[in-house]
């Protein structure tokens, strides 16, 4: 009777009524900010009546409805498309992209490359936001833009999708080629 009553009691002591270790121990708050979704192999028009305003794919992405917003990682690609004609005018590439699924508009991060399709102009930067209801491009952080005729360095940023009319705010450097 004794070893069982010394067992019952090791036992009660070692059982921890604290919650807070309870949810570490279950990981609680990572399923509160988990995904409701997660696809691979993704890919999503942005339509203006039958006309594609843009393509994007990724090789994964998370969404969550709560937040209305979804997350792109690897491999993201987006195309733009001329509003004219709907002919492709440029292309995006991004390690991430987050899109407000409420609004439509975008926001690509880390490594992005714009290059125009018509004009052979590249622009570089860290962050770039699509906004879709004007169809611009912007950011306001660190930019390069490389074009046939000359580099511009600078901070802050904006531009129609086809690269063709841009304004760079705090020019930093302009090189003629």
């Amino acid at each position: 009777m004794k070893i069982l009553f010394t067992l019952f009691f090791m036992f009660f002591i070692s059982c921890s009524q604290d919650k807070k270790e309870v949810k570490t121990l279950f990981a609680i708050d990572e399923v509160k900010d988990s995904p409701d979704q997660i696809s691979y192999d993704f890919s999503v028009y942005f339509m203006d009546s039958s006309l594609v305003k843009a393509y994007l794919k990724a090789d994964r992405a998370r969404i969550y409805e709560k937040q209305k917003e979804t997350k792109l990682d690897s491999h993201v690609v987006v195309d733009f498309y001329s509003k004219e004609n709907g002919k492709k005018v440029s292309n995006l590439r991004a390690d991430s992209v987050t899109i407000d699924d409420a609004t439509k508009n975008m926001i690509a991060m880390g490594n992005v490359v714009v290059v125009s399709d018509s004009n052979n102009t590249t622009v570089r930067t860290s962050v770039l936001e699509w906004h879709n209801e004007s169809r611009k491009l912007t950011s306001d952080k660190y930019v390069k833009i490389v074009s046939p005729d000359q580099e511009i360095e600078g901070i802050g940023f904006e531009s129609d999708e086809t690269l063709k009319n841009y304004t760079i705010y705090k020019v930093k450097g302009v090189k003629y080629k």
